[in-house]
């Protein structure tokens, strides 16, 4: 979202806390120009309980006061140096949200707050995580309230989202539908012989009870009906390894058309999509899908057929029809096989290339569309703003706070 704003000419800064471990920052060359040491929080990891408490009480967060401070202090430096008009939070987690509280309230500036999932991990849908304590339960939703209630303005990446802060916080509050940044690698396409089925990502995740055993039962229950397409069809797996699925593919016997990428750069992942015939998406058994998923909009963005494994009722099935665009129940194996099916019967006749998702589906994920998107919902509740598309650039920045 940044490089977004940045090739639409706002000058973005983000304040970031600095990793403490180099093996925890992606290598993606895209992300360069933000690489900026200035713009990094050292926050003390040294425990000193009066101190904490203290902070804490002054920033509203018990564990969360000295890393606000640390924000808001550097956020006032560099405005001293060239003012923000505008303080940007995107979660999670969603303490980046209270730093952009405080950062809005010491610069005297509007501020936005960008919600990609649930407020909290514990407060999503049907997630099977243990609760936080008593403490930090309230303090979470204290923030849920008082956050939509301060910010100019919260946006989200579907309507469905929106719909669930609203609900779970009572709290009306303007808003504007944000779509997540399709990237591509720009490195050209390999023209694979077989029907090559990839998936980026976790494909087992707690928070939001997804599992990776339809998705190989699946596939298995195809290549039973389909024993000929053994050697024409390969799926790759992108992302961390798990024992679950990896023993679930030996036990299928899926060894030699299961390839295991494992954990990769972003930059990587974006190769790997580029080299699919169909990119797949695992959602997690839940009733309504309000998730928007950030792996769609790349693989939007790549010219992609996608086969999703989505609810019923759902963000990804308010998109339909549409083509290049197959939905099945996350839990239906024969579904999910048949599907399978369905894009090789297209591979073998050579239709696959007319499964390409419409250019209006596409668009609405390029980097371009999203950050026009968001200036203009930006102009539409900030007035003083109202130049921001022509000479934001040269009359002040945004600052972001990635916590």
């Amino acid at each position: 979202m940044v490089l977004a704003l940045q090739k639409a000419g706002v000058d973005v800064v983000v304040l970031r806390d600095r990793p403490p471990l180099a093996s925890r920052i992606d290598p993606s060359s895209c992300w360069n120009p933000l690489a900026d040491p200035n713009c990094q929080i050292n926050v003390s990891r040294t425990w000193n309980k009066p101190w904490a408490l203290l902070l804490g009480g002054r920033y509203l967060s018990l564990k969360m006061g000295r890393p606000v401070r640390a924000y808001v202090q550097q956020a006032l430096r560099l405005h001293r140096e060239k003012p923000f008009h505008l303080v940007y939070s995107r979660s999670l987690p969603m303490y980046a949200h209270i730093i952009g509280y405080w950062c809005s309230r010491a610069l005297r500036l509007p501020w936005v707050a960008n919600v990609n999932d649930p407020w909290d991990l514990y407060m999503c849908p049907e997630a099977a995580l243990k609760p936080p304590s008593w403490t930090d339960g309230i303090v979470s939703k204290y923030w849920l309230h008082k956050g939509l209630a301060s910010a100019t303005l919260a946006t989200y990446p579907s309507a469905r989202m929106r719909d669930f802060h609203v609900r779970l916080s009572g709290v009306p509050h303007d808003n504007a539908i944000v779509p997540h940044v399709g990237w591509t690698c720009g490195a050209p396409q390999k023209r694979l012989p077989c029907l090559h089925l990839v998936h980026t990502g976790r494909l087992i995740d707690a928070v939001s009870n997804r599992g990776s055993s339809p998705l190989l039962l699946g596939f298995h229950q195809f290549l039973s009906c389909h024993p000929e397409a053994r050697a024409d069809v390969r799926m790759t797996l992108v992302g961390p390894d798990d024992a679950e699925s990896k023993e679930l593919v030996v036990g299928l016997h899926l060894q030699d058309a299961v390839l295991w990428k494992g954990r990769v750069s972003y930059e990587e992942s974006l190769r790997c999509i580029s080299d699919a015939s169909v990119c797949i998406l695992v959602e997690g058994r839940i009733k309504e899908g309000i998730y928007l998923p950030s792996k769609v909009a790349d693989y939007a963005a790549a010219g992609k057929a996608i086969l999703a494994l989505s609810p019923g009722v759902g963000v990804i099935a308010d998109m339909l029809p549409c083509r290049g665009l197959v939905r099945v129940d996350p839990h239906d194996v024969s579904a999910i096989g048949e599907a399978i099916g369905h894009f090789y019967q297209l591979h073998k006749s050579g239709g696959l290339p007319g499964e390409r998702p419409t250019d209006e589906f596409i668009s609405q994920f390029t980097p371009a569309s999203v950050a026009n998107t968001f200036l203009r919902a930006v102009r539409g509740v900030i007035p003083a703003l109202s130049y921001v598309r022509d000479s934001y650039s040269d009359q002040g920045r945004t600052v972001e706070s990635a916590a």
